[in-house]
């Protein structure tokens, strides 16, 4: 399993790839960019500058959807199988729906399990996400959910983390 993060992600907290509604954004300014420029609306003497710009965005709508890694067949499976047992694990360390509720969950606890390396995260599935593991192979609630979110976008799957809070 190769990472989840390309060159054009360097010091992001979720690849570009993860947010489709930035991706529609970028391909709406470059339509409209080129509208803008087939149209004539660009100031005399911006049309170089204007067009550096559309060709940058173009190339970083191309970077991002490059980035996405191509997953099919075992590796599929391999993660889509990580994916599932680590959404258990997560699902363990959460308070259920009506402790919540009824206010008996211990926000120290809480606190302690989205911060504290408590879960079990496969080494290869925190390698492509880069999330931290301690000397035990656990990691934080927070990272082991980042790792479950990104594996369900790349499988097209609910990346919803409250859908593992049992009721």
């Amino acid at each position: 399993m190769k990472s989840f993060y390309g060159d054009c992600d360097k010091g992001a907290q979720m690849p570009g790839w993860y947010f489709e509604r930035k991706k529609e954004t970028l391909k709406e300014q470059i339509l409209s960019k080129e509208n803008a420029l087939k149209k004539g609306y660009v100031a005399r003497g911006n049309e170089e500058e204007f067009e550096r710009g559309l060709e940058k965005d173009i190339e970083k709508l191309n970077a991002i959807e490059k980035s996405k890694p191509k997953i099919v067949g075992p590796d599929k499976d391999k993660l889509a199988k990580s994916r599932k047992e680590l959404g258990a694990k997560i699902s363990d360390s959460m308070y259920s729906r009506s402790d919540m509720m009824k206010g008996i969950a211990d926000a120290h606890e809480e606190c302690h399990r989205n911060c504290d390396p408590v879960i079990p995260v496969d080494k290869e599935l925190a390698e492509a996400a880069q999330i931290e593991l301690d000397a035990n192979g656990n990691a934080s609630r927070n990272s082991a959910i980042k790792a479950w979110q990104l594996s369900g976008k790349l499988l097209d799957e609910n990346t919803d983390a409250e859908i593992l809070r049992r009721d």
